[in-house]
């Protein structure tokens, strides 16, 4: 969890449990780059209609009536650019954001704590390594 800075809101739903069987596995790589994808809010919700049927919409009424606000669009580009990330894609249609830095950084603006673990394989031979995290993520409150 973050210091109770105000400057940072929790991510309802980001919440994530601590993994059975989770062992250190060595020192993180805080410099290194990577990229993550947000989703961001609907312009507006979704009708009954629209996801069970009978409605249909083609993909550019799905976009532009339901898609990424371009305010909200432009208020992540600002704030997350801002913060010292990169805005690498905008994909307003399926409202997703690209988002790279590094990793140090990213855990900041998001208030996290990032390890690098081993844990079993998901087929239940041999273990992983990986990053890992547990508990919320953070928002900047400009984007809550």
């Amino acid at each position: 969890m973050p210091d109770e800075s105000p400057s940072l809101v929790p991510l309802p739903g980001s919440e994530r449990p601590s993994l059975p069987d989770v062992t250190p596995a060595g020192d993180l790589d805080t410099s290194e780059r990577v990229e993550l994808t947000l989703v961001l809010r609907r312009r507006a919700a979704l009708p009954d209609s629209v996801v069970a049927g009978p409605a249909a919409l083609t993909r550019d009424e799905l976009a532009e009536q339901y898609g990424a606000d371009p305010a909200d669009v432009d208020l992540v580009r600002r704030t997350l650019s801002g913060l010292g990330l990169e805005v690498t894609g905008v994909q307003p249609a399926t409202r997703r954001v690209k988002v790279a830095g590094q990793i140090g950084e990213l855990a900041r603006v998001f208030g996290t704590t990032l390890e690098q673990v081993s844990s079993p394989g998901p087929s239940g031979s041999g273990r992983v390594t990986h990053r890992y995290r547990e508990g919320a993520l953070y928002l900047p409150a400009e984007l809550d």
